[in-house]
């Protein structure tokens, strides 16, 4: 209780702007965390897919619906190949539209709230300077009211007041920027994967479809890539 009324009272002397950031760190978390389970829970061992799709071994067998290992059967790459094996009998175009249909809709899920986490990269250290220059604003207002009876130790704690939020904005931003570009690495590394995986079906089950895998390969890079500096531009 102790601590909570001291962290409340922390809060409180850096002002209403730093409750503001307070509510971004809170949101940053939230997404870290929910974002932390999905990959969690989407994760696969690469070299035991990869292998077992390059040794031909019957990885993807087809007894009804398609079955899948366990660990792995709501993994990215593996739900590609699931798309490939269910539509493997469309015309090439088709097939390929379909394949790229499915790399959009796994790439927006993997990228759901870094949008998010970049924008409050951006400007928590924008609202901590914010409070800081208010908070020093404040401080000098009281200096003039107390004329020459200033006093060392006030002066002092008004800009030490001031200060709080210029850290905690930076922690924020910290905190969320490391996270975004944590989570843009493993989408982009997925999407490598979900392209590899599309490039063995087809050298394996329609060899017509290996131009249109490499071309979705280079888009679903090129796009990760103009995303990612969208987001670096936006953040400078």
């Amino acid at each position: 209780m102790k601590r909570l009324l001291a962290f409340v009272q922390f809060m409180h002397t850096g002002g209403p702007v730093n409750w503001v950031i307070a509510g971004l760190y809170i949101a940053t978390l939230a997404l870290f965390s929910e974002r932390l389970i999905y990959f969690f829970r989407t994760r696969y061992r690469k070299d035991r897919v990869f292998r077992a799709l390059e040794s031909g071994a019957d990885l993807f067998r087809d007894s009804g619906p398609l079955v899948f290992p366990g660990a792995a059967k709501d993994s990215q790459p593996v739900r590609m190949a699931r798309c490939f094996l269910k539509h493997q009998g469309e015309p090439g175009p088709v097939l390929s539209e379909i394949l790229d249909r499915e790399a959009a809709i796994i790439r927006g899920e993997m990228e759901r709230g870094l949008g998010v986490l970049s924008f409050t990269g951006t400007v928590a250290p924008l609202l901590g300077l914010l409070g800081t220059i208010t908070g020093l604003m404040n401080a000098f207002s009281q200096i003039e009211k107390r004329g020459s009876s200033v006093d060392i130790t006030f002066l002092s704690g008004g800009i030490w007041e001031a200060m709080i939020t210029t850290a905690t904005g930076l922690v924020t931003a910290i905190c969320a920027v490391s996270c975004c570009k944590w989570f843009e690495h493993q989408a982009a590394s997925r999407l490598q994967d979900m392209s590899f995986v599309v490039s063995i079906l087809s050298e394996k089950i329609r060899q017509d479809m290996l131009t249109a895998a490499k071309k979705t390969s280079g888009e679903a890079a090129a796009t990760t890539q103009a995303e990612s500096r969208r987001r670096e531009k936006e953040s400078a």
